[in-house]
């Protein structure tokens, strides 16, 4: 086998190797239902935190304005918080105390059955 021949063929068995990865990857589905989002719980993917409130599902951006860390969600105070700095969100993600100035992205959650439906 020449060299060109063997560029060629690794080559295909990388782009094959990844096709099949990709589509395993996209034929995986999340068959946790959200009603094991118990009150006061939340989770967080693609950089967006899903709580489960008292008046049901609210999504903001996971990231802080601030320094870029991981908010968490309350129950008690209903509202997030980032354990970095201190900064509190109401759960429209506005800002209640700083040091961020800048709200967190919200988002439009609905319901159907035991699938969430995230968009803003």
């Amino acid at each position: 086998m020449d060299r060109k021949e063997f560029i060629k063929t690794l080559g295909v068995g990388v782009a094959s190797l990844s096709l099949i990865a990709i589509l395993e990857h996209c034929s995986k589905t999340n068959n946790n239902p959200t009603s094991v989002i118990t009150e006061g719980n939340f989770i967080i993917s693609n950089n967006v935190i899903v709580a489960h409130t008292s008046k049901g599902y609210i999504a903001v951006s996971a990231v802080c304005t601030h320094a870029g860390c991981t908010v968490q969600y309350t129950l008690q105070q209903n509202e997030f918080y980032c354990p970095c700095h201190g900064s509190v969100f109401a759960t429209s993600g506005s800002v209640v105390q700083g040091p961020a100035q800048s709200a967190l992205t919200s988002y439009n959650v609905t319901q159907s059955g035991n699938t969430l439906h995230i968009y803003s």
